[in-house]
């Protein structure tokens, strides 16, 4: 997920999952700006708030949902 808080160009940018942890597994990337979570799973699914706080103290923020949906699979073997 990428984030790019308006603002001052030097935010001190912090990722925060809404009613849950990010996973210790997530890599923050690209001075902040990049959250990446390998291999999601439905414990995954959530939002997710990037905050950028200016040097005066001011807060910007976003939003994003990320939806995982269950996958099934068969697999059919000839014998």
């Amino acid at each position: 997920m990428h984030c790019k808080p308006k603002g001052d160009e030097h935010l001190k940018i912090e990722w925060f999952k809404e009613n849950g942890i990010i996973r210790k597994t997530a890599n923050i990337e690209s001075n902040g700006q990049l959250l990446v979570l390998p291999s999601v799973v439905s414990d995954d699914s959530g939002w997710y708030i990037c905050a950028g706080t200016s040097s005066a103290g001011d807060v910007v923020s976003t939003k994003t949902k990320l939806a995982v949906k269950a996958v099934s699979f068969n697999f059919i073997t000839n014998t």
